[in-house]
């Protein structure tokens, strides 16, 4: 029972160790294993194979037989690969348990292995080196066998770990006595280790100081600086005598450094990427709630519909049946009466014929009067007969309007949106207003958010104020030299600046943008834009564009004021006035269009050349459909391409996708919004900064401006 259980322990342990040391290629322990980019490890002959079998050379690109990642063969072929140390000195020690469980679980035990190192020296067993160098005599001198005795115990052997050679007890002695191999690790191949031990062997064999192929017993202990490899003290004598090298044990520390950053970096990236996998997990669960939800709402509506319908189909049957009815019932009644009334003129006809056949001549004088009255009566109740007739229904069923528009497909009964990441209900935060301090209210031309703090520049005011993004209190309130009319700020977090549009007054030919330190409150930069006049935008690369609006183009400058590009708009006639622009790429640019005499009004996207890619909007509208924006004041770009629209007359801000579709509301008139004029987006808060103004008539002149705070997601 204990000779099974052994066995079965070890064929268990046999199993476990082939499963870690076998090469998934050809199904063997490995043999030179050579270690992939990707962490895999394979045979250096079967990668060989693999490689001869599709004629790939060194210098091509190969995938790996186990997740297909492709990597390069080096220039000097597989044996350039990186060996897998740790792989190699594991089936080593698993070579040996094995065989030691073996041994140790058949009959006989380990009698029958022999010491590497004298087995290289006299090709003899270990048990003859016992005899003390006796040879043996000739059989013919061979002295009678003495009694049967039991026979003696096998010998000992151990395994060295780090020179991976079994030694008898003798050889194992002066191995322990050699200084430079007392140190090393010793295995009894006698006892059966457990899997956990093989590992731990393996990895400690791995780590210890490296034996050169080349001269035995020489330890690498020399690193070559020049061709980054490490060497016996005979090889670099050898082999790299003119070049620049130091020992291991001086290099080791400064490697290991590198290799501590490298894992820090690593570790960093790692578990960047499992927190993008579990956001991206999340957003996916997001998303299929969601799409479940819009699938609901989906057949919810489309069953509302399909009961609207089928109640107003049932509404209007029964008022057919009604006019059937109706129709019938007076038919019927009207045939009874022509029936009855044929039936007396009959009667009649038949009495009078008798009366003046059979009739005496008296009788027939005496019935011709009341016969003459009767005829008479019939006369005239046939005429009254013959003018009834039912009324002229003419039963139909025609389909209203909105049938035939749906059938024309100019409406749907429902709209499915995608590519809008702002799905969820916008709620507005706080609204916040100048300060006041001020000594009149004005209309605010600008908002910006830069860092934790929010921008303002109002009407014909030479200051900038920031507020604090948490309390959204005034924090501090500077003037800019030389600013007299600020028309829009926008901000640079790479360059950690604002820029104003300075329109310098109706009179002025000079219009500029200045360049402002908020954390200095200076002006860094200040340029010309000549006659030019419009709103700023600050692109990713840090570039400033300016809407021309009355010039119809866009003019990009550098951070530092040079003009690098001007995109003259070639719109379709009648879409004039650009109000707003935003850089989309190096090509691109999104655009808000239309003044209040142009007939229309939307927002496009054009390329470099000025050409209209794509667009939304058309005839100036009064806000009764999503696409009837009225004067697009002012837009926003996240960064999945979806666009904000302040559609000023309309009193609403609007969102669309990246291919200007799927429009949606966010806010509008009825949450208490008047003339948006700007929008500024946080994506890092999810929250939208927009402008907001009105116009008062009798006045004539612009009211107190506010900044309505909305969170968008």
């Amino acid at each position: 029972m204990a000779v099974t259980e052994l066995m079965s322990r070890n064929n268990t342990q046999e199993q476990q160790l082939r499963e870690l040391t076998e090469c998934c290629i050809c199904a063997e322990s490995f043999t030179d294993p050579k270690m992939l980019p990707c962490m895999h490890t394979f045979c250096s002959g079967c990668l060989q194979e693999m490689a001869d079998a599709s004629a790939k050379r060194p210098g091509d690109r190969m995938p790996c037989p186990v997740c297909r990642r492709e990597y390069q063969i080096p220039s000097d072929g597989f044996s350039g690969l990186p060996r897998n140390f740790l792989m190699d000195r594991l089936v080593e020690i698993a070579t040996v348990s094995v065989a030691s469980a073996k041994q140790s679980s058949s009959p006989g035990g380990g009698g029958g292995a022999v010491c590497d190192q004298c087995s290289r020296r006299n090709t003899v067993r270990c048990e003859s080196s016992e005899n003390k160098g006796e040879t043996p005599s000739h059989p013919e001198a061979t002295p009678p066998e003495p009694p049967a005795l039991p026979p003696p115990p096998p010998p000992t052997l151990l395994y060295c770990v780090e020179c991976g050679r079994k030694l008898c007890e003798k050889c194992c002695r002066k191995h322990r006595k050699k200084p430079d191999t007392k140190q090393h690790q010793l295995l009894e191949m006698g006892n059966q280790m457990t899997l956990d031990e093989v590992l731990q062997t393996a990895a400690a064999a791995a780590a210890a100081p490296r034996v050169c192929d080349r001269h035995a017993g020489k330890r690498l202990r020399t690193y070559c600086t020049d061709c980054c490899v490490v060497v016996c003290s005979a090889c670099f004598l050898d082999r790299h005598r003119s070049h620049n090298g130091s020992t291991v044990a001086k290099v080791v520390d400064g490697f290991r450094s590198q290799l501590d950053r490298g894992l820090d970096a690593l570790s960093t990236v790692a578990a960047g990427g499992r927190e993008k996998k579990a956001q991206l997990e999340n957003e996916r669960s997001r998303f299929m709630k969601k799409m479940s939800a819009a699938e609901q709402r989906l057949v919810e509506t489309t069953k509302e519909l399909i009961d609207l319908i089928d109640a107003q189909s049932t509404s209007l049957r029964t008022q057919l049946a009604n006019i059937n009815r109706q129709y019938l019932s007076e038919t019927q009644t009207l045939i009874e009466d022509l029936d009855r009334h044929a039936a007396e003129a009959d009667g009649y006809l038949k009495h009078a014929a008798d009366t003046k056949t059979n009739g005496s001549a008296a009788d027939v004088c005496k019935a011709a009067g009341e016969l003459n009255v009767r005829a008479k009566e019939l006369t005239e109740a046939q005429g009254v007969l013959f003018a009834r007739k039912p009324r002229p229904l003419q039963p139909a069923f025609r389909g209203t309007e909105l049938l035939s528009v749906m059938r024309d497909k100019k409406m749907q009964f429902g709209i499915v949106e995608e590519n809008v990441d702002y799905s969820g209900d916008s709620s507005l935060m706080c609204t916040v207003r100048p300060s006041a301090s001020l000594p009149q209210k004005k209309p605010i031309w600008g908002v910006t958010v830069l860092g934790s703090e929010m921008f303002l520049v109002t009407d014909k005011d030479a200051t900038v104020e920031a507020f604090d993004t948490t309390t959204f209190s005034s924090t501090r309130r500077w003037s800019i030299d030389g600013m007299n009319d600020p028309q829009d700020v926008r901000s640079c977090p790479r360059n950690s600046c604002l820029y104003v549009f300075n329109w310098k007054g109706a009179s002025s030919m000079t219009k500029e943008i200045i360049r402002i330190c908020p954390e200095t409150r200076t002006v860094a930069k200040r340029w010309s834009t000549g006659a030019d006049a419009g709103r700023l935008s600050v692109a990713y690369d840090t570039s400033v564009l300016l809407a021309v609006h009355n010039s119809n183009k866009l003019n990009e400058y550098a951070s530092h004021g040079r003009l690098i590009a001007e995109v003259r708009l070639d719109f379709v006639p009648g879409c004039n006035h650009p109000w707003h622009a935003v850089k989309l790429s190096r090509d691109q640019y999104v655009v808000g269009y239309g003044d209040v005499d142009d007939r229309n009004h939307g927002i496009c996207i054009v390329d470099a050349k000025g050409l209209v890619l794509r667009s939304f909007g058309g005839r100036r509208g009064g806000g009764k459909t999503l696409d009837a924006v009225d004067v697009p004041m002012n837009i926003g770009v996240d960064s999945k391409g979806s666009v904000f629209v302040a559609d000023h007359n309309n009193g609403r801000v609007m969102v669309l996708n990246a291919a200007l579709q799927a429009p949606r509301v966010l806010i509008s008139k009825a949450q208490g919004l008047r003339k948006p004029i700007r929008v500024a987006l946080d994506e890092g808060t999810g929250r939208l900064y927009v402008a907001d103004i009105d116009f008062d008539f009798e006045t004539r002149k612009w009211q107190e401006g506010e900044v309505l705070v909305i969170r968008i997601k």
